[in-house]
């Protein structure tokens, strides 16, 4: 027969691409198969998910400043990271399987940057001894899932710079409005320092007419003539943050060479929260 007959029998062996098993891919259970694309999907995209709810999460706490819900939210989180955990090795054990190895190898998921590898082991072809094989998941969907490990990545790192510098901020703005509740105090404590050339006595506080203390948004303010201090109290019901919550600042006098200075400090909140034009200099 002639070499360019076109109904001659082909010589090289035809095979069908390969289209996985009948297997259903149940993706909370430990037993049976999962191949790669359904394992991208289920580990990228239920991972995915758990950023973002646990992400918005925590913001969500952390502008309460509220110590108890922060500890609360903590446990929430650290339950969820454990869940999450725990669905990734059981999948992880699956896709071993899939590739006729042991579930042990699982533990390497732990590793970082090292289950991503799972993603590209084959799985064999037809039943092994771990059952049959199972069906092949949408390979666009699993691709487009797997894209989106390093926006996580970037999102988590920009997060973990964030929020402490939000809460940072969030409280520096508290102890400004509590200083700022305090300038009609300071200023009359001022007035009658130059006056009399000492600090107010607790009469002199009393015929004064000042409605003392000062309630504001977030402490109280108070003239301690004892100790010749206005007091700024921030109360623990008033939603400030953890790091000033049941903090004092106080404000003293004292006289220069040719005028009244007025500084203040505190022992309970750290200096960062505090304004540089009341810090004494050294």
């Amino acid at each position: 027969m002639d070499d360019n007959d076109v109904y001659k029998k082909p010589r090289s062996e035809l095979r069908e691409r390969y289209q996985g098993g009948d297997a259903e891919v149940k993706p909370f259970t430990i037993r049976g198969r999962m191949g790669r694309a359904y394992y991208v999907i289920y580990s990228m995209g239920f991972g995915t998910l758990m950023q973002l709810v646990l992400g918005v999460f925590v913001l969500m706490i952390a502008a309460t400043n509220h110590e108890l819900l922060i500890g609360i939210g903590g446990l929430i989180v650290i339950a969820l990271s454990l869940v999450t955990w725990v669905l990734l090795i059981i999948w992880t054990i699956r896709r071993a399987n899939d590739a006729d190895l042991s579930g042990w190898i699982s533990v390497l998921a732990l590793i970082p940057f090292v289950y991503p590898v799972f993603w590209f082991i084959p799985g064999t072809k037809g039943p092994n001894k771990y059952g049959p094989a199972p069906k092949r998941g949408p390979l666009g969907l699993a691709i487009a899932i797997g894209a989106i490990l390093p926006a996580i990545f970037i999102a988590g790192v920009l997060a973990a710079i964030a929020i402490p510098a939000y809460q940072d901020y969030t409280q520096r703005a508290q102890v400004g409005e509590c200083m700022a509740a305090s300038v009609g105090v300071r200023q009359w404590v001022a007035t009658s320092y130059q006056e009399t050339g000492r600090f107010p006595d607790a009469q002199a506080i009393s015929e004064s007419g000042n409605e003392l203390p000062v309630q504001s948004i977030y402490c109280t303010v108070e003239i301690n003539s004892d100790s010749e201090q206005i007091i700024m109290s921030f109360r623990d019901d008033s939603g400030v943050g953890p790091e000033i919550r049941n903090g004092q600042i106080y404000y003293w006098f004292e006289i220069g060479d040719r005028s009244l200075n007025g500084y203040c400090g505190s022992d309970t909140i750290p200096g960062r929260f505090l304004p540089r034009s009341c810090q004494k200099e050294d």
